[in-house]
């Protein structure tokens, strides 16, 4: 109990300062931030969200308190938008005016509900539209810290649930099984038992798989060829689409840009799946004593300049953000009708990074 409490504290104070780093993002950048759960309308909106909207700082946290900050005749369609990206379970943009006529522009994307496993949750920005022109990089910076801070919440979540649930229903299903085959216990009782004993089991079913499902194996488990591949066919199979996988395991570099790669590699495999209408995709890693380079290719629609400038495209943003971390640059390039390519390279022969400042974050050929 007493290391539980302390782990408990811990993650307390890691989450607290995660989200004063976070609070410090969104300030830097301009843009509010907001998580709405629509099943029970609850709404938490940032300090800027605020300021934008002109809200008082003791409003409540609800979708109706944002709504009455909204232009009586954009209401509608604000709710519309909102109530179609939870039902359709997709992405959305809104532009609608404040109070004072002002511009807002509204960002949201789904997610996984906080308080209930089966729904879904909102999460997105605001911004006054005469903040677009460095929207595509401020918006990266955002959502890569926002799901960074999810991934940590995910892992932590899902490490007590290995270290503390599992293992009390593993117990306690262990006891059920001793009693169902002990002799001395009545016949009725024992089938009781057995009941309960299958119930037990049920219930360490559910468990890993909310664990799997929370933090499924990356490249510190299955390695950076296996969980690439693992993430590349599942995702392929779901959506229909004919895989070619070409990832040597073999003379790869270190573990930390390896993660950051793979991050980029699921972004990527995402972005065919969900938009590009593909029926091939082509993942493929090299690596020598120059560059790590990652190439992914589908025989989609195409991406052009002007996809690139949607909200869909928020996570290649995120994705060249985080290869900036590294040092890397991501370049996309695509012709209508005839497929697109992603290619994400890393420097390895300079190990002194340059500066974030230098470094071309995303890059259209």
């Amino acid at each position: 109990m007493v290391n539980s409490t302390i782990r408990a504290r811990l993650l307390e104070a890691r989450m607290a300062a995660r989200e004063c780093q976070l609070q410090l993002a969104e300030t830097a950048s301009g843009l509010g931030v907001w998580t709405l759960e629509p099943t029970t309308g609850d709404l938490a909106w940032s300090t800027r969200c605020r300021t934008l909207l002109g809200s008082p700082a003791e409003a409540e946290g609800t979708f109706e308190a944002l709504l009455s900050r909204v232009h009586a005749e954009d209401q509608p369609q604000v709710k519309r938008a909102f109530a179609q990206a939870t039902h359709l379970r997709r992405e959305f943009t809104v532009e609608f005016r404040d109070l004072n006529g002002a511009w807002i522009r509204c960002t949201g994307r789904p997610h996984a509900s906080a308080s209930n496993r089966e729904g879904v949750g909102l999460s997105g920005i605001l911004l006054a539209a005469s903040d677009r022109t460095e929207e595509g990089s401020r918006l990266g910076a955002v959502v890569n810290r926002l799901d960074r801070l999810r991934e940590v919440e995910r892992n932590s979540v899902a490490s007590r649930l290995q270290s503390e649930v599992a293992q009390r229903i593993s117990a306690l299903q262990s006891r059920l099984e001793s009693l169902a085959v002990n002799s001395t216990v009545a016949s009725a009782t024992r089938a009781e038992v057995v009941a309960l004993s299958a119930a037990a089991a049920e219930c360490m079913d559910a468990v890993r798989a909310a664990i799997f499902e929370m933090s499924p194996p990356g490249v510190a488990e299955l390695g950076f060829a296996g969980a690439l591949e693992r993430y590349a066919s599942e995702q392929a199979e779901a959506a229909g689409i004919e895989l070619a996988f070409d990832v040597a395991a073999t003379s790869l570099p270190d573990l930390p840009l390896l993660e950051s790669l793979y991050a980029v590699a699921r972004a990527g495999i995402d972005n065919v799946v969900r938009h590009a209408r593909a029926r091939h995709m082509r993942v493929a890693v090299k690596c020598d004593d120059e560059e790590l380079l990652l190439r992914i290719e589908d025989d989609g629609v195409g991406i052009t300049n002007a996809d690139l400038m949607k909200d869909s495209a928020c996570s290649l943003f995120a994705s060249s953000e985080r290869l900036a971390d590294s040092g890397g640059e991501l370049r996309v390039s695509g012709k209508p009708d005839q497929g697109t390519v992603l290619e994400a390279s890393i420097a390895l022969r300079q190990r002194i990074r340059p500066l974030r400042q230098n470094v071309t974050k995303l890059r259209v050929a």
